[in-house]
């Protein structure tokens, strides 16, 4: 899917949640995010074939037109527990 941001785009927080193939050769990392509490998912390309971890974190863009439209940024990763509820994940607790 060719990513679309003309016009406005927002930033928020996704999670990578599984490897894939895109076309059945190439990795594909899946993420999700929410945008208004509805929660969308994508896929990057990995093309540089580095080790993505999964339920980790990072920075995603997005199309404020289409939402469904974005692209993480594996550059970015975000640690802040409190960023993270705020984009709308529950964490679990470590109590016990």
């Amino acid at each position: 899917m060719t990513q679309d941001f003309e016009g406005e785009f927002d930033f928020t927080i996704g999670k990578t949640i599984k490897y894939s193939f895109s076309d059945g050769f190439k990795d594909c990392i899946e993420y999700k995010y929410f945008v208004n509490g509805v929660i969308h998912k994508g896929c990057l390309i990995n093309n540089d074939s580095k080790i993505v971890p999964l339920n980790t974190f990072f920075k995603v863009k997005y199309s404020k037109k289409d939402p469904s439209i974005s692209i993480i940024n594996f550059k970015e990763q975000i640690r802040d527990s409190t960023e993270i509820v705020k984009a709308g994940f529950k964490l679990r607790s470590t109590t016990h």
